[in-house]
Formats: structure tokens, sequence, C-alpha cells
């Protein structure tokens, strides 16, 4: 949640909110304050959504790479209330970067195909890095101030 207010079923939040539901469980009602800015993924999937009353089936897995074998469930974390935390996968330059971990579903070792890691991150001032890092993973990156 960048700006503005979301509700989902009876809770409001604010700047700085992050949810994340597995594809096919059923989430509470959700709106939107007009006006609000809201920044959305979609992973293995297209933009519709769809109105259910329940699941999409008995077991829903924690995503499509999913190294867990625990059924999916809603995440709801506050980034404003998290503190930032040194960079524990990278060193080099990128270890100026500051991270705030807001979903994990952890690889098993030895395979780095599975599990998932959402972060936000913060890099200082005049920061750069123009190594091309590659990983088995879809990686993406967004500036939302600076």
């Amino acid at each position: 949640m960048l700006e503005g207010k979301v509700k989902m079923g009876n809770e409001t939040f604010g700047p700085g909110m992050y949810w994340r539901a597995p594809a096919g469980l059923r989430v509470p009602d959700i709106s939107v304050d007009k006006g609000s800015e809201v920044l959305i993924f979609r992973e293995y999937g297209d933009w519709g959504f769809s109105v259910s009353e329940s699941n999409k089936s008995e077991f829903i897995p924690e995503g499509g790479n999913t190294a867990s074998e625990e059924p999916g469930k809603l995440t709801i974390c506050d980034s404003a209330k998290m503190d930032w935390m040194d960079n524990i996968y990278e060193g080099d330059s990128q270890r100026f970067l500051q991270l705030k971990i807001l979903y994990h579903d952890p690889s098993p070792e030895g395979e780095n195909e599975k599990g998932f890691i959402t972060l936000l991150g913060w890099a200082p001032p005049g920061w750069s890095d123009n190594r091309l890092i590659h990983h088995p993973v879809f990686e993406e990156a967004y500036t939302l101030t600076g």
C-alpha cells in the first residue's frame, strides 16, 4: 500500500501495509478508497480476480514454486513498523542495501529453483551497482521514491 486506504474484511490498511495470498485462496472482501495508490504483483496469473465464497480447491499451495507442503495462507505485515536489516544475502557493493523481509518461503538446501522471497529494499544516496547477476528466479525492482 503506497498511499490511501484499503479495507480487507473488517481491517483497514494504510501506507506500508503488505499482503499476499496464494492463487486460489479466498480472501476477505476488498475495497479501496478513491485516490489510493496500491502496487499489485501477480504470480502466475492474469489480471482477473474471481469472486468466491470459498477456496478454489481443498489444498492451496503456498505458491507456484513453493518448497512448503503446508497449506497457503494470507500473509499481512506492516512494513512501516518493521526495522531495516543489513543485507544478509549479498556482499560487495550490495552490503550497503537495507532490507525488510515481507514474505519468505525458504528454498530447501540445494534447490534454488524453489522458494520465494519478497523484500523491500533501501539504497543509500549515490549507491550503484553495474553487475549483471544471474539467478534461476524472476527478479524485479521498482523505485518508489528517490
